[in-house]
């Protein structure tokens, strides 16, 4: 990763704001259907986009900034740009905002979370490698930003040993460990697998948490030190078990090199006590 100066939240300026319905008040508490779901969770929500939305997608006049505006107004939530990241990276995001969409080829809408389809539509900002397009939240809105923002606050300047697992923002409220790890699988797309022979006592203990723009391996390790477990990175798998199974597992993986049958740990293979590699 480049050196990057690291950026305050204040350098942004709003792109789009949610439907004034939304921030209309009444007398009445609502009910629990009513309660509008946190940034975070909505975000990972089923988008639901009509085959008339999906048209418009199709204009060819229709730009990112179009594209973010309408997912902003049918999603119920803002958007704001920070735009300094954009200038250290070499340009304006105004003028990858009035790309249109269709200039990279064409657009579908799927089926899919909101979070997919933010993801698809800032790709289609261009930029290479850090310079690319991504989004953090932020409380009750997301920020456009680069990827070299992002990790510049989210690695504090530091430099990642490998590509940098997915990031993620969630929220945990006395959830059972099994389905944590779960959620974190379904939200990151890796493969984490809590090992439900040696972990059965704890599969179920509550976690209570919250992880803002984080490294899903970071998250991972935390809350498996909540219970008490370790991590053991192989491949792409993040694997939950006992410390006496993790401590095996490095064993072999030293035989396999001391016989040449590998010449270094898989797929970066590492455990807790070898670091996250990000520090």
């Amino acid at each position: 990763m480049t050196r990057f100066a690291c950026l305050t939240a204040a350098a942004v300026f709003a792109l789009a704001l949610t439907s004034t319905a939304d921030d209309r008040k009444t007398d009445s508490e609502p009910s629990a259907e009513q309660v509008k779901p946190k940034l975070p969770d909505l975000l990972y929500q089923k988008h639901n986009l009509t085959a008339d939305d999906a048209a418009v997608f199709q204009k060819q006049d229709f730009t990112i900034q179009d594209a973010l505006n309408l997912l902003a107004e049918k999603g119920g939530f803002a958007f704001r740009v920070n735009e300094h990241a954009f200038v250290e990276a070499g340009g304006k995001s105004e003028d990858r905002l009035n790309l249109t969409l269709l200039s990279a080829g064409d657009f579908t809408i799927a089926g899919g979370t909101w979070a997919s389809l933010l993801h698809d539509v800032a790709a289609r900002m261009g930029g290479e490698s850090d310079s690319q397009a991504t989004w953090m939240v932020r409380g009750d809105h997301l920020e456009l930003t680069t990827v070299a923002a992002q990790l510049c606050e989210v690695l504090k300047g530091r430099e990642y040993g490998k590509d940098v697992p997915p990031i993620v923002s969630v929220s945990f409220k006395k959830r059972p460990i099994d389905e944590v790890f779960d959620e974190l699988s379904d939200r990151s797309g890796m493969n984490i697998i809590l090992d439900s022979t040696t972990a059965k006592e704890t599969a179920k203990l509550p976690i209570t948490a919250r992880f803002m723009n984080t490294p899903v391996d970071t998250v991972a390790r935390l809350c498996a030190n909540m219970a008490g477990l370790k991590v053991y990175e192989m491949d792409n798998v993040i694997y939950i078990t006992s410390p006496q199974r993790v401590e095996t597992l490095e064993k072999e993986q030293q035989q396999l090199i001391k016989k040449r049958r590998i010449v270094s740990p898989r797929g970066g293979a590492k455990s807790d006590s070898e670091g996250s590699g990000s520090d």
